[in-house]
């Protein structure tokens, strides 16, 4: 197991995020652990699912590790952000690409945006773009 644990140690762990504004309810299930669910979870595994499969027909050989997928509810927050970072950070190059509209396997179509370019050692304090904006000002 240390072994293991010493290959893993040294290699970056890469996510993909999808994010999308949605009902979520969360629980403590019957082994003490908390859970959720919801239409919210629902909807953001679609966004990256199906995010994840546009970006291979569109761009085929690029990597979708470290990136971000965005629901229409997020999308004018996610430019903003970008702006922002983009701004306080010059030397990223922040894109937010269009995927398009993308049916999913019940026939409901959803457009899809992909952010890329965010710094890997970048933290995003969780309060809305506004107060980042009037916070670096002051």
């Amino acid at each position: 197991m240390n072994l293991y644990n010493k290959d893993i140690a040294s290699k970056n762990l890469e996510l993909r995020i999808a994010c999308d504004l949605g009902e979520v309810d969360f629980f403590i299930d019957m082994n003490r652990n908390r859970n959720c669910y919801g239409t919210g979870i629902n909807e953001v595994t679609r966004i990256l699912q199906y995010g994840n499969r546009r970006v291979k027909e569109i761009f085929k050989e690029e990597t979708t590790e470290g990136t971000i997928f965005l629901g229409a509810s997020v999308h004018d927050q996610a430019l903003k952000l970008s702006s922002h970072l983009s701004a306080v950070h010059t030397k990223d190059k922040i894109t937010i690409d269009d995927l398009g509209d993308v049916k999913d396997k019940h026939e409901m179509t959803r457009r899809i945006w992909w952010m890329r370019g965010i710094s890997k050692y970048i933290a995003i304090p969780f309060h809305s773009v506004e107060e980042l904006v009037k916070a670096s000002k002051s």
